[in-house]
C-alpha cells in the first residue's frame, strides 16, 4: 500500500468518525449540557453502582410495536416518607428514566400536599421535568379507598375525592393528571363513572388483579386499563424480588401484552433503620439498566403511561 492511497484511507476513517450522530455520545456519557442543577448536586450513595453507558439519553433502532417498560412509584403523599421519595426520584432524573409518580394529594389526618412544605416545594421544583409523570392516586388513600365507594352526595364519593385530588395537584405543579392510580388496586362501577365525568383522566392503572378481567391492556367505554405486570416486593411470601426474578416476570409480560409495568413504593425500599437500604436500591438500578439496555437495542422503549395510547399495544 502506498502513502496516498493510505492517507485516503485515514481521512475517509477520518470523516465517517467525526459525522457520527452526537445522540450515540450522549448516551454514553453524562455531560454538563444534559444536567440539570439537581442531577448535579444529588447525593447517592457512592457504592451504588450506576455505570455511565446508562446515563444520558438514549439512543434507540425504531421498531414498529416495540415492547413497552413502565417504572411507577406508589404513595407520594404528604408526611408519607418524604426523604425517600426525593432520593428515589433523583435517582431515576440522574439515570435520565421516565417514570410515573402515584401522588396522594392528601393524608387521613386532612393534611394536604401544600402543607407538607417539602415535599410542595420539590414536587414543585420538577413539575416541569418532561421524564416524570403525576398520577392521581386516590385522594387520602384510606384502606381500600374506592372499592365500594358511593359516586356523589357526601366529601366521601368518587367524585369529591377524584375532582379534589385534581384540583391539588393542578395547584401544586400546575399539571392535570391523566392517569388514575386506585389505592390497593380496588374500585367500584361509581369510581369508573366519576373518571370518565372528568376531562382529563382517561388511563386506568391497578394493581395485578386488574389483570384477571377483560379490560387489561384495552380501552374499554373511553377508560385504558394499563395494570401493573411486575412488582419489587412479593406480597404473596412477603419477601422482595431479585432483579432477576423482576426482569422475568417482565419478559412474561412482554410475551403475553407487550407491556411490563413495574410497580414500587420508594418507602419500602428502605432498611429497619430508616435509611434507604443499598442493597434494594442497588436492585431497582439493575433493572433500570436492564430496562435501558432493551431501549438501547430497540427491543423495548421505556414509556409514561399518559403517552400509551391503544394503538401502542399489540
Amino acid at each position: 500500500m502506498n502513502r496516498v492511497t493510505l492517507a485516503v484511507l485515514v481521512l475517509a476513517v477520518m470523516v465517517c468518525f467525526f459525522a457520527r450522530d452526537d445522540s450515540t455520545l450522549e448516551y454514553f456519557h453524562i455531560t454538563e449540557a444534559n444536567m440539570t442543577k439537581d442531577t448535579k448536586s444529588l447525593d447517592i450513595d457512592d457504592n451504588l453502582r450506576i455505570p455511565s453507558f446508562f446515563i444520558g439519553r438514549p439512543h434507540f433502532v425504531h421498531n414498529e410495536k416495540q415492547k413497552i417498560i413502565v417504572f411507577r412509584d406508589d404513595d407520594i403523599g404528604p408526611d408519607w416518607s418524604v426523604n425517600s421519595a426525593i432520593y428515589i426520584t433523583d435517582l431515576f432524573r440522574r439515570m435520565n428514566v421516565s417514570h410515573v409518580l402515584g401522588i396522594v394529594p392528601a393524608n387521613i389526618d386532612g393534611r394536604k400536599l401544600d402543607d407538607d412544605t417539602v415535599l410542595y416545594n420539590y414536587l414543585k421544583s420538577i413539575k416541569d421535568d418532561e421524564s416524570i409523570e403525576f398520577a392521581l392516586h386516590g385522594y387520602d388513600h384510606s384502606l381500600n379507598e374506592f372499592e365500594s365507594i358511593e359516586l356523589n352526595g357526601s366529601p366521601d364519593s368518587a367524585m369529591s375525592k377524584i375532582y379534589s385530588g385534581i384540583r391539588i395537584i393542578e395547584d401544586v405543579v400546575g399539571i392535570t393528571p391523566v392517569t388514575f392510580v386506585p389505592p390497593y388496586g380496588v374500585y367500584n362501577e361509581n369510581t369508573r363513572i366519576a373518571l370518565k365525568s372528568t376531562d382529563s383522566l382517561h388511563i386506568m392503572s391497578t394493581c395485578q388483579t386488574g389483570i384477571k378481567g377483560n379490560r387489561a391492556f384495552k380501552e374499554v367505554d373511553g377508560l385504558l386499563y394499563l395494570p401493573s405486570t411486575t412488582y419489587f416486593y412479593n406480597w404473596d411470601e412477603k419477601r422482595y424480588n431479585t432483579h432477576k426474578e423482576i426482569i422475568s416476570s417482565c419478559n412474561h409480560a412482554f410475551d403475553k401484552y407487550g407491556v411490563c409495568v413495574i410497580v414500587f413504593h420508594h418507602h419500602m425500599l428502605k432498611d429497619d433503620s430508616a435509611n434507604m437500604d443499598p442493597t434494594k436500591v442497588q436492585e431497582l438500578i439493575n433493572v433500570i439498566e436492564w430496562a435501558r439496555s432493551k431501549e438501547h437495542d430497540g427491543s423495548a422503549k421505556i414509556m409514561l403511561l399518559k403517552d400509551i395510547s391503544k394503538d401502542d399495544l399489540q
